[in-house]
C-alpha cells in the first residue's frame, strides 16, 4: 500500500468545518466548495468528516526518514477503536473509488491524501511537512492534545 500526502494550504471564509479528516467528493447540497489560494483550483468536500477530534486517542509530533529524502516532521495522529474503523473504511473507500480526503484545521486545509494499492489495517493517520521544523504541524498538535485534555483523554 502506497498512501501519499500532499500539504499545501487552502482556506475559506465562508463556510467552518472542524478539525479532521473529509473526503473531497463531487458538488452536491451536503458539501462545501473551498479555493485552493495558490492555484485557484475548487475543491469540494462532504460537510461530515470522516474522522474528527471525538476520534482522536492521541497525537505525536516525530520525525520521519524515507531512503533518498530530506527528514521530515510527522504528525501521528492515534485513533480510537471506533475511529481506526471509520479510518479504515475511508482508506478502503479512498481506494476502491479513486478519491482523495483533506485534513481541515481551524478552517484551513492541510493536507491532500490518496491512498494507492491494497490498503491493510491502520491505527493511526498521519501528517507529513517537509520543513522539520513544522511550526503548522506543531500548532495542530498543541491544539489537538488540549482538546483531548478537556475531554478527558
Amino acid at each position: 500500500m502506497a498512501v501519499w500526502v500532499v500539504c499545501t494550504s487552502f482556506k475559506w471564509s465562508q463556510n467552518q468545518l472542524e478539525t479532521g479528516w473529509y473526503f473531497i467528493t463531487p458538488n452536491s447540497p451536503t458539501t462545501i466548495t473551498f479555493e485552493d489560494l495558490d492555484s485557484h483550483e475548487n475543491y469540494t468536500v462532504e460537510r461530515v468528516p470522516i474522522i474528527s477530534i471525538s476520534d482522536i486517542k492521541s497525537v505525536k509530533l516525530t520525525e520521519e526518514k524515507i531512503p533518498g529524502l530530506p527528514k521530515m516532521a510527522k504528525l501521528n495522529i492515534h485513533l480510537t477503536k471506533p475511529g481506526r474503523k471509520k479510518w479504515n473504511a475511508a482508506l478502503r473507500e479512498m481506494s476502491n473509488k479513486g478519491i482523495s480526503a483533506v485534513f481541515v484545521f481551524e478552517n484551513v486545509v492541510y493536507c491532500q491524501q490518496t491512498v494507492i494499492g491494497k490498503v491493510s489495517s491502520n491505527v493511526s493517520a498521519s501528517i507529513v511537512d517537509h520543513d522539520l521544523n513544522a511550526p503548522k504541524l506543531k500548532i495542530i498538535c498543541a491544539s489537538i492534545s488540549k482538546a483531548l485534555t478537556l475531554n478527558g483523554r
